[in-house]
């Protein structure tokens, strides 16, 4: 079909019958889900739910559908490396599933979550927003030997950061901008926080 021949009409149109697929595949996903935690629960087989989780499709919010399995209890995401490709939920034997709590709070409603892989901890864009941010509030550094430690630690590797905390790489035209070690950033112009 050609795209350029569809008229606004067509797109309303499709977007209604999206919409309502849409939320037939969630309910129907919720269902599936709900046996797969049965499962879990009676058997402590993980396969039918892995199986569903597998199956969702590219863009159907999977880490929602996980989580969602996790809180509800009986599982855990895999860690293992060697198995989490083919089981990624795995049976926990700590946890009992809730179905009440899987069926009042539906997998489509949970807050997408960062899975396990996603979560990493990088030491060095953390002190780059901590001094970006001091550099942005002089008022609020109250102990300025820590703060030169902390801009020691920091430069040469980075020098500041945005608002999400990724690190700007330290640019030779940018070297001014770095505290130089016994100058504290409120002792920086404005121009430069």
């Amino acid at each position: 079909m050609d795209y350029t021949k569809i008229s606004t009409e067509q797109i309303n149109k499709a977007a209604k019958l999206i919409n309502k697929q849409g939320n037939k595949m969630q309910e129907l996903v919720q269902l599936y889900g709900l046996a797969a935690l049965y499962q879990v629960q009676e058997h402590g087989n993980v396969t039918p739910l892995c199986t569903l989780y597998k199956a969702l499709p590219a863009g159907m919010r999977t880490t929602a559908f996980a989580m969602w399995a996790v809180q509800a209890g009986g599982v855990r995401i895999n860690e293992d490396k060697n198995s989490k490709e083919s089981v990624p939920l795995a049976f926990d034997k700590h946890s009992v599933p809730n179905l009440s709590l899987a069926e009042a709070t539906p997998w489509y409603k949970v807050k997408s979550e960062k899975t396990l892989d996603e979560v990493a901890f990088d030491i060095d864009k953390a002190l780059a927003r901590i001094l970006k941010m001091a550099a942005n509030n002089p008022k609020g550094t109250t102990n300025p030997e820590l703060l030169k430690r902390l801009q020691e630690a920091v430069v040469p590797k980075t020098i500041s950061a945005d608002v999400q905390g990724t690190p700007e790489p330290v640019k030779p035209t940018e070297a001014a901008l770095v505290a130089p070690v016994g100058i504290t950033l409120p002792a920086l112009p404005a121009q430069f926080a």
